[in-house]
């Protein structure tokens, strides 16, 4: 038997069917988990340096497709293994936060790498010591933790090492010495530990030292007498006492320092006094009581 069905009865059943679908379709939109399209962009950037052979098609959705742009196993020794965060903003947002990267035997000339600013958490992979052509190195701006690896001091051909805005812990390696051909290094805004070690005077090609926020009770000043070259000095909130040394006003090439918020004290060298560079010695100890009108009037010029 055949029934026939009036036709605005079929057009109420297809809207009908069309409303259910476009609800279903919002509800899903509503909890989709994306990465942000910057993110994306990033490790798009990370996997063409690396010559990355394993991830495929990074999108928005790649926290939420089963691990199928991320995670390859291909022996235990090969293997492309990334974690994602999706709580952010309700749990619509995905970060990604650890990634992990076995066997890919085309990261060995690599020269540049940069992770900033991406919310990475855990610890150094020893591994990355390993880059041994790196010539940039930029962690900055994540939740990196833990000690740096001993295996930095293989990067013999780092010129540029900054770990800012990390948890790292710790002291400051005495290894870091070892890595000559560094001109920029900022430790800025981690949890490590004081001393600054004497042997950073051996890096002599060093323009920017930037060294902040040790969690330490005091220090002396570094030793930097081999820093000849410097351009920018910046030891803010290093506990330092006692004197700035005298040899740190014979750098010529020195046109910015910030020593704010230590524990100098003494008489302030006149080098200081009488610079028209950007110098900033506050919040210190100094017994001279005209820091601050000769400071102001150096800082208007």
């Amino acid at each position: 038997m055949v029934v026939f069905l009036p036709l605005n009865f079929l057009q109420m059943i297809f809207l009908l069917s069309f409303i259910v679908f476009f609800n279903f379709s919002a509800k899903f939109e509503c909890f989709a988990q994306l990465i942000p399209e910057d993110e994306v962009k990033t490790l798009q950037i990370i996997s063409d340096k690396l010559k990355n052979i394993y991830w495929e098609n990074i999108s928005q959705n790649s926290c939420t497709d089963r691990g199928a742009s991320f995670n390859q196993t291909i022996t235990t020794t090969i293997f492309s293994n990334v974690s994602c965060d999706c709580s952010f903003n309700s749990s619509t947002i995905c970060h990604v936060t650890h990634m992990a990267l076995m066997g890919n035997r085309n990261t060995i000339t690599l020269q540049k790498l940069t992770v900033e600013d991406n919310q990475f958490t855990g610890t150094i992979p020893k591994t990355l010591g390993n880059l041994k052509n790196l010539q940039s190195l930029v962690l900055a701006a994540n939740f990196f933790n833990g000690t740096l690896p001993e295996t930095f001091a293989n990067l013999k051909n780092l010129t540029e090492l900054r770990l800012n805005g990390n948890a790292f812990s710790g002291k400051i390696p005495e290894f870091l010495g070892n890595l000559t051909n560094i001109t920029t290094l900022d430790i800025q805004g981690t949890s490590m530990e004081g001393p600054i070690p004497s042997s950073l005077s051996a890096m002599t090609n060093m323009q920017t030292l930037r060294i902040s926020d040790l969690n330490t009770a005091s220090l002396a000043f570094p030793n930097l007498t081999g820093m000849t070259k410097l351009k920018e000095l910046v030891l803010r909130n290093c506990s330092i006492i006692g004197r700035v040394p005298d040899y740190i006003g014979n750098l010529m090439n020195l046109k910015l320092m910030f020593l704010t918020n230590n524990s100098f004290s003494g008489q302030l060298p006149d080098w200081i006094l009488n610079s028209k560079q950007k110098f900033d010695v506050s919040y210190n100890n100094f017994t001279a009581l005209r820091v601050h009108h000769q400071l102001a009037a150096n800082s208007q010029m």
